[in-house]
């Protein structure tokens, strides 16, 4: 994995340089980026969509994946954080689609109905990941927004 990852590297650097693309591999972006990417993205998010009445300013934390079956990101309505794997996160389309994704979640009621809802429908018919998936397809209008801001 590791020399296709170098081949790989190798092979971008000549395509795109330094340029920063939805297809950029989130091991090629540094910390300080990626947290730039992730504010933009709440930014253009509040302003899109809107904040949480119960619970407004939404904590996002940046994290390894460690258990549990793989997922890109996760919103905890107890703690008010949206967390993203960024081991599971390979770009950043995937980046700013799982936000974007969480942060629905965030906007939703969760907390008094998801459980609910998950017996009754399942996770794949269920209302509130439905929504969230649909709202999933605006990263591109987040990215046209934020990529000149990088």
């Amino acid at each position: 994995m590791k020399v296709f990852d170098s081949i790989w590297d190798s092979m971008w650097d000549f395509l795109f340089g330094n340029q920063i693309t939805l297809h950029t591999p989130l091991r090629r972006i540094n910390d300080f980026e990626l947290q730039k990417i992730l504010k933009l993205t709440k930014k253009w998010c509040i302003k899109n969509f809107g904040l949480s009445h119960n619970n407004p300013k939404a904590k996002i934390y940046m994290t390894k994946q460690i258990y549990g079956q793989v997922c890109y990101g996760e919103y905890n309505p107890d703690s008010n954080v949206i967390y993203i794997y960024s081991n599971n996160c390979e770009d950043i389309k995937c980046l700013i689609k799982t936000f974007i994704h969480e942060y629905v979640h965030h906007l939703q009621p969760v907390k008094n109905s998801y459980k609910k809802l998950l017996e009754s429908h399942g996770y794949k018919k269920h209302p509130m990941e439905i929504e969230a998936r649909n709202m999933e397809s605006y990263y591109i209008d987040v990215w046209e927004d934020i990529k000149n801001k990088l």
